[in-house]
């Protein structure tokens, strides 16, 4: 376990330091190209040959750093120059690039773009050589640490510590070390502790407390079966008051609907010795009728009676029931001065008899005067016609009279 700890903290310590302008790609890339013939046999073997990249394999993306073309060659039958391609390629212990071909080996300057000749190639005593490369990468702020391309560990830019191709995850979030993995394509898997290893938290066991709780459990199991039976025997009860409920809130709406049916009737009669009326009412979808009466014993006492019924039934709640009819009867009794009532119909067809009979002997008196006034109209005619005359007659003798004294 310290020896862990220590390549960890290593780890996060080169994640930490890493210079990002440095930490963009952590595979080298070779790619032999040929080219065709130009102007004869003329070639320009910065056009082909072994074309040098770094790839960033977090991200796909290459970077094209320089080419060098080994033992150029023309393919007469494709008329095409061609190149050998290199008999090996490492990396060395100081993470450059070395290829190697024929007895000699080129190192690759990526500043420059260019190979040197570093010497002979060891690689040739050998069938095969491999590297073993550690690269750090980064991407939209996060950083990874990968061997032969596995990645071994990356730090999100969220502040997530990714361990394993298959991540096992950790992260500090709001005071909690939160702790969970996830596989290559992101999914959450299970963190399963095998091998007999023993869980604990804080010193005690996790798997003894899960088999303590499974006897608790099993005997939780026999009470919760007795509650079960408890629970459907007030179900049973629950559902009977609620049907009792339900029918007294119907016999309720009924005992409703007969009240304000009765309220429909009568209580006092008043012009008459006898008043009698039917009357309705309902509520909430029950309806009621009515009838009653109401009796004038004298001015100051009256008596009424009345009954309703209500359609649809009785109600039955437990051991009691509402009915479908009510009843009722009272008296109504009048104190102090009694106001004195007005005329009967009799009384008013009489008076209004003997006004009509007083209109006629009006009307026929207005006739009379009428014809009196007909006869004055037409001896005042008269009169005034023999006045005219009279006039006429006076007028003349006057101018007679002053024809002759002026003679």
């Amino acid at each position: 376990m310290k020896k862990l700890s220590i390549t960890l903290s290593s780890l996060a310590f080169m994640l930490a330091g890493t210079n990002p302008a440095k930490a963009d790609w952590d595979f080298w890339a070779i790619k032999t190209e040929s080219a065709p013939a130009e102007s004869g046999r003329d070639y320009d073997t910065s056009k082909f040959g072994s074309k040098v990249y770094t790839f960033n394999s977090l991200t796909g993306e290459a970077t094209f750093r320089g080419t060098k073309c080994f033992g150029a060659f023309f393919d007469q039958p494709k008329n095409m120059w061609m190149c050998q391609n290199p008999a090996s390629t490492s990396v060395n212990q100081d993470g450059k690039l070395e290829v190697g071909h024929g007895d000699s080996n080129y190192i690759f300057d990526i500043n420059s773009g260019n190979f040197s000749n570093s010497g002979a190639r060891w690689q040739a005593a050998y069938t095969d050589t491999l590297g073993r490369p550690i690269a750090v990468t980064e991407k939209d702020g996060s950083k990874r640490i990968a061997i032969s391309g596995t990645k071994l560990i990356e730090a999100k830019a969220n502040g997530e510590l990714h361990i394993g191709e298959n991540s096992w995850i950790t992260i500090e979030d709001d005071g909690v070390q939160k702790v969970y993995a996830k596989d290559a394509n992101g999914k959450a898997i299970p963190i399963n502790y095998s091998e007999g290893t023993d869980l604990q938290i804080n010193g005690v066991s996790v798997q003894g407390q899960i088999n303590s709780n499974k006897a608790g459990v099993k005997t939780n199991a026999s009470a919760i079966k007795t509650n079960v039976d408890d629970i459907r025997n007030n179900k049973r009860s629950i559902e009977s008051l609620e049907d009792n409920v339900n029918d007294l809130g119907f016999g309720v709406a009924g005992a409703t609907a007969l009240s304000t049916a009765m309220s429909a009737l009568p209580t006092v009669a008043q012009d008459s010795p006898l008043s009698c009326g039917v009357g309705t009412g309902g509520y909430s979808s029950r309806f009621a009728m009515s009838v009653g009466c109401a009796v004038k014993a004298n001015d100051r006492l009256s008596i009424n009676a009345g009954g309703s019924y209500v359609f649809g039934g009785a109600a039955d709640y437990g051991n009691g029931s509402l009915s479908t009819a009510a009843a009722r009867a009272g008296f109504v009794f009048k104190f102090g001065n009694l106001d004195t009532p007005a005329a009967s119909n009799e009384q008013l067809q009489s008076q209004l008899d003997d006004v009509q009979e007083e209109n006629s002997s009006i009307r026929e008196e207005n006739a009379s005067i009428r014809d009196e006034n007909a006869s004055i109209k037409e001896q005042n005619q008269e009169l005034l016609a023999r006045l005219e005359r009279l006039e006429a007659i006076a007028l003349g003798n006057q101018l007679a009279s002053k024809t002759v004294s002026l003679k």
